[in-house]
Order: structure tokens, then C-alpha cells, then sequence
């Protein structure tokens, strides 16, 4: 409605937290039509090629953003190399190494929320390896990229995965999409 309106900043603000919560290709769609709008080059080029990178534009929106991203980039290599580099940082955006906390191999699901920091406000253990439960100190610790639109008093509800690979190779932990949210009895009789 913003971008309609022709507050460009405005819908900028509510693009960029939607595309940082999820990874929908028509947002980087709309992303990259401000940035244009806006005379910013190469934010239009990340935008589109994310958007892109996603796996879930329609397919008429991945044609008329590949388009796009062909008409500000001018040539198809450099669009081919583009799009490369989108797709390996689009499968990192929601992860974060974490230092060696177990030597055990396994995983471990938590609920976190983040607040606009994006820091956990809190974390809630919810099934997976019995002893990474001690770890929820260590995920609070954690900063995740998440932009809230400025003033916005929203909070998140994400799930994660802790994924340690056993021995000396440390842990990663997920961000999941947050369309798998699913809040079940456990989560409501924790919260009461």
C-alpha cells in the first residue's frame, strides 16, 4: 500500500523485514522495484536476485523479475554469475555457526523469540537430543538478522534447528521458514 502510495521509504521498511522473515520470491520482487525506484542500483540487483534464489515465485513473477534484473545488470553472464552467488548466500541467510558446544553428534529443535534486535528474548527446548537442552543460555546469545520495521513493537515467533556434527566440528543453527510455526499444547501450556 505504501509503495502505491508512493511512500517509497515507508514500503522499503516493510519489504526488507518481510524478506528477512521469509524467504518469498515476490518480495524480493517488489524489493528490487523500490530500489529501482529509489535510483539504487545494486540493491535492486541483490533484491531481484534473491527473490529469484527463493523458491517460490509464480512463475510469471520469476519471468518479469529475471527481466528486471537483465534490464539493470545489461548482460546475461553477469546476471548467470549474479544469480550463483544468490542461491549459495539465499541457503546461508538463516543460519548461524555456533561454537563448539558439544562434542556429541545430533540435533535439537527450539522455539525462540526474537525481538527487534534480533536477539532471543527467550528460547524453549522442544525435542530432539535430551542434552542439548542445556542449551538454550548458548542460543539466547545468539544475534540473528532480523529487521523489524523501525518502532515496530512486534516480536517473533521462530523455530530453529541445532545441527552439531559431533567431534571437533562445532554447530549451526537454523532459522526454520517460519510457515512451519505450528503452535501446539506444549507451546500454550508453557506460555500460561
Amino acid at each position: 500500500m505504501y509503495f502505491r502510495q508512493g511512500k517509497v521509504a515507508e514500503a522499503e521498511k516493510y519489504f526488507t523485514a518481510a524478506r528477512n522473515l521469509a524467504p518469498i520470491g515476490r518480495i524480493g520482487y517488489h524489493l528490487g522495484q523500490i530500489y529501482e525506484r529509489q535510483g539504487k542500483k545494486q540493491a535492486a540487483i541483490d533484491a531481484y536476485s534473491f527473490g529469484l534464489a527463493a523458491s517460490t515465485p509464480e512463475q510469471e513473477v520469476r519471468e518479469e523479475m529475471y527481466s528486471r534484473l537483465l534490464a539493470v545488470v545489461g548482460n546475461q553472464a553477469t546476471v548467470d554469475a549474479t544469480l550463483k552467488l544468490a542461491r549459495q548466500d539465499f541457503s546461508r541467510q538463516h543460519g548461524v555457526k555456533v561454537d563448539k558446544l558439544s562434542t556429541e553428534a545430533g540435533s535439537a529443535e527450539f522455539w525462540l523469540l526474537l525481538g527487534p534486535s534480533g536477539k532471543a528474548e527467550d528460547v524453549k527446548f522442544i525435542s530432539g537430543v535430551e542434552s542439548f537442552r542445556s542449551f538454550t543460555k548458548s542460543i539466547a546469545a545468539l544475534k540473528f538478522r532480523v529487521i523489524l520495521p523501525e518502532g515496530a513493537p512486534a516480536k517473533l515467533l521462530r523455530r530453529g534447528v541445532l545441527v552439531c556434527m559431533g567431534g571437533n566440528y562445532g554447530c549451526d543453527f537454523t532459522l526454520q521458514d517460519p510457515r512451519t510455526v505450528h503452535l501446539d499444547s506444549r507451546v500454550v501450556h508453557s506460555a500460561n
